[in-house]
């Protein structure tokens, strides 16, 4: 994916990882996934 959008986005071999990391713990948290000292409140 970096290697596609290196010449056209700025900075995006920098930051994909993080998003995809934010993403991957939003979709987490969404679906109840909380792990196991998780609490739903």
């Amino acid at each position: 994916m970096t290697s596609k959008y290196r010449g056209m986005l700025a900075a995006a071999d920098v930051f994909t990882v993080d998003d995809a990391a934010a993403l991957v713990e939003s979709l987490r948290i969404d679906s109840d996934v909380l792990g196991p000292f998780g609490i739903h409140a």
